[in-house]
């Protein structure tokens, strides 16, 4: 038996809480041993409180510099891909009123070969955007006639021929691919054969 130093009622050894007052047995009231973990830092809650907002805040500051960073390399990533021009592209070079008025002309010469050069030259042989545009022709022109030539001299071969056709719509593929570019006002230089510096 325990004897409660408080109210001086007799406990059992294993009650802890006298059932008489309602404090420990040894004297020491329940409350007091809360009452002295709160009075040890009596600001534990508010400094909790605090450093949650504080993470809250970093957490909101970092996702914001990842977002600006973010968006600054795409608008600079966009920027590069505005920056760099078509080096096969020679529309600036040209004047709109040329081009609005030649452009048709500039289109026969790739749709219909020798003959669309010639009246191109007939209507202007002055101007630099049909000058561009007959070179152009020109030279898939005088590619369809070399292949032209290699098959014949090849005929007697089936690969020759077979390679030849295979060519032939390719350079078909190109005449109407400058074709659309002429059309839409775009003065660019024929697709594969770009390179071939005929003439010059």
């Amino acid at each position: 038996m325990k004897i409660c130093n408080t109210c001086g009622y007799q406990c059992e050894d294993n009650e802890l809480i006298c059932s008489n007052c309602g404090k420990n047995c040894d004297g020491s009231s329940k409350e007091t041993n809360s009452d002295t973990a709160k009075t040890d830092d009596p600001f534990s809650e508010y400094r909790k409180a605090i450093e949650e907002q504080i993470k809250q805040q970093q957490k909101q500051i970092f996702d914001l510099q990842q977002k600006m960073t973010n968006g600054n390399t795409d608008e600079k990533n966009q920027s590069k891909k505005e920056i760099v021009p078509d080096p096969w592209d020679r529309t600036a070079l040209f004047s709109e009123e040329d081009v609005s008025e030649y452009r048709l002309f500039a289109a026969l010469t790739y749709l219909l070969g020798f003959i669309g050069i010639i009246i191109a030259l007939l209507v202007n042989k002055d101007s630099e955007y049909l000058k561009f545009h007959i070179y152009q022709g020109l030279k898939i022109t005088i590619c369809q006639a070399a292949l032209g030539l290699f098959s014949l001299i090849g005929a007697w071969t089936f690969i020759i021929p077979l390679a030849a056709a295979v060519c032939f719509i390719l350079i078909v593929i190109i005449q109407l691919v400058s074709t659309f570019w002429t059309l839409q006002g775009k003065s660019k230089e024929a697709i594969i054969i770009r390179s071939l510096n005929i003439l010059k």
